[in-house]
């Protein structure tokens, strides 16, 4: 759990916020997060970018798609917006999330987007995420 969401969570950043971010920064991010990590008693835990890539292969033979993680996948996806309002704000959000998600594990979920979906969920998420920074600058 620790390695999908600090690898998403930078992802996500690098996509949306800073396009740019240095490899010596990423690194930096999960050194920091692996103290959240050891606190937590998580393990293996990564210390830089190609660390987590590393444990990702070490540990994909061993990940799964069955009943379980399809139930965790509906709960999270398609519970009901807070409002009205709320609601395609949500939806674009879980399809940026599937969206960052790395082919495989789109493909072993059963999530799919279409590349003009993608480029439309890339476009909205990017103009939501820059009117929030703007918002609370």
């Amino acid at each position: 759990v620790h390695l999908a969401e600090t690898t998403c969570f930078l992802d996500a950043w690098i996509r949306y916020a800073e396009p740019g971010m240095s490899v010596a920064d990423q690194d930096r991010y999960f050194a920091e997060m692996a103290q959240i990590a050891e606190a937590l008693g998580a393990n293996p835990i990564p210390r830089s970018r190609s660390g987590a890539r590393q444990l990702f292969g070490a540990v994909r033979p061993q990940l799964r798609s069955d009943e379980r993680t399809r139930e965790v996948a509906r709960i999270v996806l398609v519970q009901p917006a807070p409002s009205v309002l709320a609601e395609p704000l949500q939806v674009i959000a879980m399809q940026a999330a599937i969206d960052l998600l790395p082919a495989w594990a789109r493909h072993m979920h059963g999530l799919h987007i279409p590349i003009i979906g993608r480029a439309l969920v890339r476009a909205g998420t990017l103009g939501i995420a820059r009117t929030l920074r703007w918002a609370f600058e």
